[in-house]
């Protein structure tokens, strides 16, 4: 009997665990948000070129809350991105409204080295360090081997992490610099989907970006 539910309750825990991974799999980017560690800042690029660097709140099915002089509720509509820390950088992306193979090219500018996961037009999946992107490939280091993808049968490209050049070069962050360190999710990261409608227009903080109070 007690061998008996000890196996009952196994098998309730193996199940629940199995459903949370595939719960955490079915969330959007956007739903994925609801993990972003409070307190912490993070840029909101609007589609008007307003940027609003704030300590993240919450975020609800209309949209992201941020903590400048005051809580701003900031809609969903109109955020094309969110990133990580002070500045509206593809390289700290958390969430993407858009998909844009522009994007993914900005990936390739420094001080970050990027890594990327792919899913290809025939559902295979890679995982690497970015080399090199131009207007039509995709190059990885996977595994130790440059490969080179076609974006014509490229189906998604994820950003899946990213590090300061700067740390591996012995430079450390000031003590200003990691009271404001930013985690973002552990998920993935979508730019871009061959399926969906590409947006590659130019998107940057407009001159009058209101920065988070120093």
């Amino acid at each position: 009997m007690k061998r008996t539910l000890t196996l009952n309750i196994a098998l309730l825990l193996t199940f629940a665990c199995e459903s949370s991974v595939f719960a955490a799999e079915a969330e959007t980017p956007w739903e994925a948000l609801r993990h972003l560690p409070k307190r912490h800042v993070y840029t909101v690029l609007n589609r008007d070129g307003t940027c609003v660097t704030g300590e993240f709140i919450s975020v609800t099915d209309s949209g992201f809350v941020v903590k400048k002089d005051q809580e701003l509720l900031l809609p969903k509509p109109n955020i094309v991105r969110i990133s990580a820390g002070e500045m509206a950088d593809v390289h700290t992306t958390v969430y993407s409204a858009r998909s844009s193979w522009a994007d993914v090219q900005a990936l390739q500018s420094p001080p970050y080295y990027s890594n990327l996961r792919l899913v290809t037009a025939d559902a295979r999946q890679f995982a690497g360090a970015l080399i090199g992107v131009t207007s039509d490939q995709l190059i990885l280091t996977v595994d130790g081997k440059e490969m080179r993808f076609s974006k014509e049968f490229l189906a998604r490209v994820f950003l899946a992490g990213k590090k300061p050049a700067y740390e591996e070069s012995g430079l450390h962050w000031s003590p200003k610099d990691l009271s404001r360190k930013v985690i973002s999710p552990m998920q993935p990261i979508p730019l871009y989907e061959a399926s969906a409608r590409q947006d590659d227009s130019k998107v940057e903080c407009s001159p009058s970006y209101l920065r988070r109070p120093q």
